[in-house]
């Protein structure tokens, strides 16, 4: 037997557990309790007794606890009988207060009252000490379980010693490790002695106790070259240290020590001394600007009636005394009166298409040449006055500068200059017109203004087709232009026209005025859906219920005036009358089914039937159906003769009698009916039947059955013109469904599927595309 579960969800702390229970004991929870609820230490008491199957009680920790595990209890039922509790699967926990304070260390993220058990806390040392061991502590039993660690002082960045280099792997470090050790050497050019090593001890360096002298190359590098004495000279000897004795030039006194020695500071031990004139000497003769005397440039002192040649230098003029003499008792020079003048150049003139810059000619002066817009420069970029007041170098100039050559238009010329801001103008050989601009101008950027003209033929304007309609035409002189409209539409006014000479068009526009059909003739017994009779429109026609459609379509599209399909007709179905000892026979395909009193029959439909024995027919044994009607009264009247009737003949089948009656519903008993089938059909049931004594036919009608020689299938009904075709069976056996499509612009009229039935015959005809065109 199968057991059906139910789904329980029973709540945690973190999430909830699913339980199966088995419907059974699902459907005993209504009246079973489980016991009270197991006690769990440190958790708040409960307070429910009794608790029915499917319920739960949650547990809750006491207040400083925490809680582990499941904490929610459930009552089931095990085995169908005894209840018991699932849960709670927990402990509660002491939780520790804040975590213990360290003179040397302080806890991270400890601004909580209380924490849970196993909470871990670390701790990091002050003042920049360095941490050794385990600085975390966790959290038991309300406990914070000692952190075993230490907090060691450091060293900062060792000092710096004169004249060394500390030693380290770390240059950047800023803070080491006790017992850390660092090595210093002297620097390049000086002596070490004492110790070079320092270490940390206690959060202090110590060491190191070195000192580093100079060596006498670095004592000579440190003093340098000696200081230089106007007018005086220094000789220079390095044994064993440093050592210069300065003397003075002719005409010149020393003043101040002679002597300068280098110390072990690397400093001179004295100032240097001076060279000043001795009395009745000149000094320096006077600078004078852009002059030179023919003196010796370097000598100091001039005795007494010394005479000095001045001259300017070349670009220059002098103007005034050009001789300088010493005068021994004032120590001056006298009856010098020169200046120098520079040299003059002739104004440069002005330069077509641009400008000079700058309005001073004398020597060394520059004139700039600058070029206007569309210009460019042939020469040099500036001349410079030359000391023979002449010029540098040719004259510059501004060329105006060209655009590119422009080419003629086809069927046309062009006249005018390519150079900047110059215009080049377009014409037209005779017969032909200019489309574009007409002239063209050379800008600064060194491109044409517009763009490029053509000749062209005289032509007529552009012709916008009517509309729904077409237009196909030329646009030269003397050409046509030909008018067409869409189906459906009539054109109304001239079919073409002609382009004149003065480009104008001969005649109006034409407009396509719509066309369509005539309102369809009435449908009796039916109806005909679809508004309008425009060109391209769709109608439909459909028949009452219980009527019979007759006709080649059952819609219609209006083209060229003309429906393209007749209006079907609608017959109306004929009725079997209820007449007493009538049978009415309908043969379909194998079958001879019998009607019955008020069933409907086609239109057109033929039917056979006999009168039962002691009723004699009034008409011909068959009848048919038309819109509604029979062709004649059905009528049985009584017989009590025992003759048999004429017997019914099958469909597709003859029958003759052995004998042959005056009157054929008048056989007498004894006679055989002797039954055959047409060609294509075989007989089912007995060949001969016989009329009994009592005027009853012995047995039944046989039937006239097609016969197929070749495999049953239906024959293959074609495609339809400007269209395709999905076949599911290619052989085209029974239940074979045919799908038929139109192309693009076509229509499909009939229906879409037609189907092989059971006589292998379509059940309904091959449909058409027809095109189908919107006005």
């Amino acid at each position: 037997m199968a057991v059906r579960f139910r789904c329980y969800a029973l709540p945690l702390i973190s999430g909830i557990i699913l339980l199966w229970v088995p419907l059974l004991e699902a459907a005993n929870i209504r009246r079973s309790f489980c016991p009270s609820p197991p006690k769990v230490d440190n958790t708040i008491p409960l307070t429910v007794q009794r608790v029915p199957v499917g319920g739960y009680v949650n547990y809750t920790c006491k207040d400083n606890f925490y809680a582990f595990g499941i904490t929610t209890a459930m009552c089931i039922i095990k085995n169908h009988q005894r209840t018991r509790w699932i849960g709670p699967d927990m402990i509660c926990e002491k939780m520790c207060g804040k975590p213990p304070d360290s003179p040397r260390a302080y806890p991270v993220n400890s601004t909580k009252d209380r924490y849970p058990p196993y909470m871990v806390i670390e701790y990091r040392c002050k003042y920049g000490r360095l941490t050794l061991g385990s600085a975390t502590t966790v959290c038991r039993n309300g406990k914070w379980k000692a952190a075993s660690f230490f907090c060691m002082k450091q060293c900062g960045r060792p000092r710096s010693v004169p004249n060394t280099e500390l030693i380290t792997s770390y240059p950047d470090q800023k803070q080491f490790r006790e017992k850390t050790t660092v090595s210093y050497k002297c620097n390049e050019g000086y002596h070490q002695t004492g110790i070079n090593l320092a270490w940390c001890f206690r959060g202090k360096w110590r060491g190191p106790y070195i000192n580093c002298t100079v060596s006498r190359e670095k004592l000579n590098e440190l003093c340098g070259a000696p200081p230089e004495i106007e007018n005086g000279e220094a000789r220079i000897r390095d044994e064993p240290v440093r050592h210069v004795i300065y003397s003075c030039a002719d005409g010149m006194k020393l003043i101040g020590s002679a002597t300068l020695n280098c110390q072990a500071r690397g400093v001179w031990d004295n100032e240097p001394p001076r060279c000043l004139l001795k009395p009745s000497f000149c000094g320096k003769p006077p600078a004078i600007l852009e002059a030179r005397h023919n003196a010796s440039l370097v000598r100091p002192a001039f005795p007494h009636g010394s005479a000095l040649l001045y001259s300017c230098i070349p670009g220059y003029f002098h103007v005034g005394n050009t001789i300088a003499r010493c005068d021994g008792t004032t120590a001056s020079w006298k009856d010098l009166t020169m200046k120098c003048e520079p040299m003059h150049c002739s104004p440069p003139g002005e330069i077509s298409g641009g400008r000079i810059e700058g309005s001073k000619y004398t020597y060394m002066s520059k004139i700039f040449f600058h070029c206007d817009i569309g210009h460019k420069l042939i020469g040099q970029k500036f001349r410079v006055c030359q000391e023979d007041g002449n010029w540098d170098g040719p004259m510059s100039t501004c060329q105006r500068e060209v655009c590119p050559v422009l080419e003629k238009p086809e069927n046309g010329g062009k006249f005018g200059s390519n150079k900047y801001n110059d215009v080049t103008k377009y014409v037209c050989y005779s017969g032909f017109k200019l489309v574009g601009d007409v002239e063209r101008r050379c800008t600064e950027n060194l491109t044409w203004t517009g763009s490029q003209p053509k000749c062209v033929a005289f032509q007529c304007r552009t012709l916008r087709p009517p509309a729904n309609g077409h237009v196909v035409a030329e646009y030269s002189v003397n050409s046509l232009a030909n008018y067409s409209c869409y189906i459906g539409f009539e054109l109304q006014g001239p079919s073409s026209r002609r382009c004149r000479e003065d480009e104008t068009w001969t005649g109006t526009e034409p407009q396509c005025i719509e066309t369509g059909c005539k309102a369809p003739e009435p449908l009796w017994l039916g109806t005909i859906s679809g508004s309008s009779y425009k060109a391209g429109s769709i109608i439909f026609f459909s028949c009452n219920y219980d009527t019979t459609f007759e006709g080649i379509t059952e819609s219609s599209v209006c083209v060229d005036s003309h429906w393209s399909a007749e209006t079907p007709k609608c017959y109306a179905k004929c009725t079997i009358p209820n007449v007493r000892g009538l049978n009415i026979f309908q043969q379909d395909f194998l079958n001879l089914i019998r009607l019955k009193p008020y069933d409907t029959i086609k239109h057109r439909v033929t039917v056979n039937y006999y009168c039962e024995p002691g009723y004699r027919p009034s008409v011909p044994k068959s009848l048919s159906c038309h819109n509604g009607t029979w062709t004649r009264d059905i009528k049985c009247t009584e017989d009590n003769s025992s003759f048999c009737e004429e017997p019914l003949t099958p469909v597709n089948g003859l029958m003759t009698l052995e004998t042959t009656p005056d009157n054929p519903n008048k056989i007498e008993p004894g006679t055989h009916a002797i039954y055959s089938c047409k060609p294509g059909y075989s007989l089912h049931g007995k060949k001969r039947m016989r009329c009994g004594d009592n005027g009853r036919w012995e047995g039944d009608t046989p039937r006239c059955m097609f016969f197929y020689p070749d495999a049953k299938k239906c024959t293959d009904p074609g495609t339809p013109e400007n269209g395709h075709r999905a076949v599911s069976d290619s052989s085209f056996g029974l239940n074979t469904v045919v799908t038929f499509y139109c192309n693009p612009g076509y229509t499909l009229f009939g229906k879409e599927k037609i189907t092989c039935s059971s006589n292998f015959m379509w059940l309904y005809p091959k449909p058409k595309c027809i095109a189908f065109v919107m006005g």
